[in-house]
């Protein structure tokens, strides 16, 4: 998504009208999509292309690995979507953090699950801050 932005953020006022369209170039990052409003579609895409450093900060990060996590003893919640597409299963380590951490999965939500399923989404966040 990154790579086409530049030229999706030119079709975006046309393309973003209808559903099928959001979906073909948003299906990567959201699990459903269509329902991204156009404004908010072309936004997201716009900003995407626009967005300096970006290409530097995935090149440094995917080689690196997060440690240190397992002495965590705070509240850990993990949550991805089950149309996740941009993180991939065998990046999503378990191994360094603790084993109280609670995994979810998010049920048809993708990368940016606020868009997919919002409610959920609260609903996870208050519950893994409620004492």
């Amino acid at each position: 998504m990154r790579r086409m932005s530049p030229l999706a953020a030119r079709a975006a006022p046309v393309a973003f009208r209808s559903r099928a369209g959001r979906t073909l170039a948003l299906g990567q990052t959201f699990g459903r999509p269509w329902r991204v409003p156009p404004d908010a579609a072309e936004r997201t895409v716009s900003t995407m292309a626009a967005t300096r450093g970006f290409d530097e900060h995935l090149e440094a990060t995917s080689h690196a690995r997060f440690e240190g996590g397992a002495s965590i003893s705070a509240p850990v919640t993990i949550a991805f979507g089950t149309r996740e597409r941009l993180i991939p299963r065998r990046a999503r380590r378990r191994d360094e953090l603790p084993p109280h951490a609670n995994w979810i999965s998010l049920p048809g939500c993708g990368h940016v699950p606020m868009w997919d399923d919002p409610a959920l989404v609260a609903a996870v966040i208050l519950q893994g801050t409620a004492g």
